[in-house]
C-alpha cells in the first residue's frame, strides 16, 4: 500500500506541479490579454474622448460665433441707441438754447416797445396838451374877436 500511496502521493506532486505550471501559465495569458483587453479599452476610450473633444469643440466654436453675433449685434444696436440719444439730446439742448435766444430777444423787443411806448405816450399826451392849449387860444381869440365883431356891428348897427 506504500507503493500505491507513494505513486499517488507522486502523481498528485507531478499533478499538481503541472497545475501550477497550468496555473501560472493561465495567469500570464489572463494579464496579458487583461493588458491587451485595457489596450484596447484605453484606445477606445482616447478614440472616443477625442471625438467628443472634437464635437465639443465644433459644438463651442458654434454657440461661441452665436454667443459673439448676439453680443456683436446687441452692442451695435446700444450703439445706435446711444447715439440716437446723444443727437436727440443735442437736439434738444440746441432747441433748448434757441428757445432762450428767442425768449431773451422777445423780452429785449418788449421792453424796448414798452419804453417806445411809455415815450410815445408821454410825447402824445404833451402834444395833446399843447394842442388844448393852442385850440383853447384859437377859442379864446374867436370868442374875442366875435364878440368885437358883435360889438363893432352892434355899434354900427346902433349909430345908422
Amino acid at each position: 500500500m506504500k507503493t500505491t500511496s507513494y505513486l499517488t502521493e507522486e502523481m498528485n506532486a507531478d499533478e499538481k506541479e503541472l497545475n501550477r505550471e497550468i496555473m501560472s501559465k493561465l495567469t500570464a495569458t489572463l494579464k496579458k490579454r487583461e493588458i491587451q483587453i485595457s489596450k484596447s479599452m484605453d484606445e477606445k476610450f482616447e478614440s472616443s474622448k477625442m471625438a467628443m473633444i472634437e464635437i465639443l469643440s465644433v459644438y463651442l466654436e458654434k454657440d461661441d460665433n452665436f454667443t459673439n453675433k448676439i453680443a456683436s449685434d446687441y452692442k451695435d444696436k446700444m450703439d445706435e441707441y446711444a447715439e440716437e440719444r446723444s443727437n436727440c439730446l443735442r437736439k434738444l439742448l440746441f432747441g433748448f438754447e434757441k428757445y432762450q435766444l428767442t425768449a431773451s430777444t422777445l423780452l429785449e423787443s418788449l421792453e424796448k416797445t414798452q419804453s417806445n411806448n411809455l415815450r410815445v405816450r408821454g410825447d402824445l399826451e404833451k402834444d395833446l396838451e399843447r394842442m388844448r392849449s393852442i385850440h383853447q387860444r384859437e377859442m379864446n381869440q374867436l370868442r374875442e374877436n366875435i364878440e368885437k365883431l358883435t360889438e363893432s356891428f352892434h355899434k354900427t348897427a346902433n349909430s345908422k
